[in-house]
């Protein structure tokens, strides 16, 4: 089911159940996103940078998105989050990956972005980058929105 609908309550039952599983599938989201509850620094650590996050991507991506490393299951975990939450973020920000293309054909577009510009971007947040990478490659055309 698309964020889309859910956001709609386009959901068996009532509103109220669709309004709760959304709330809960964004908490959950956001957690898994940011590793933790707590805001993050404008520095980031060394386990969420772009330097960090790279190795376990290309590892998705040369396993064809089977993630058998920790570091492949985080970068497979923060692309998922990333393309679930897209529809959902404001318009600066938003994606609207098509749903034919295969999760590690998104990350490697993700990692040749980030890799094409590595020298100037190694020690920032990597989520960020792949934000705006989605961002560009896939922005919502909607004006419906």
């Amino acid at each position: 089911m698309s964020p889309r609908a859910i956001v709609a309550g386009v959901f068996p039952g009532s509103n109220s159940t669709g309004e709760m599983k959304l709330l809960i599938a964004l908490v959950l989201s956001f957690a898994a996103l940011s590793g933790t509850c707590k805001a993050e620094s404008p520095h980031p650590t060394s386990e969420s940078s772009a330097a960090s996050m790279l190795p376990g991507c290309l590892e998705l991506v040369h396993s064809k998105g089977t993630a058998q490393s920790p570091g492949a299951r985080f970068c497979s975990g923060t692309i998922d989050t990333l393309l679930y939450l897209g529809e959902l973020l404001p318009d600066d920000y938003s994606s609207c990956v098509p749903l034919d293309i295969p999760r590690y054909q998104v990350v490697q577009t993700v990692v040749d972005e980030v890799e094409a510009v590595y020298p100037s971007v190694h020690n920032q947040l990597f989520k960020g980058l792949a934000l705006e990478v989605l961002h560009y490659r896939w922005p919502c055309r909607s004006l419906a929105r």
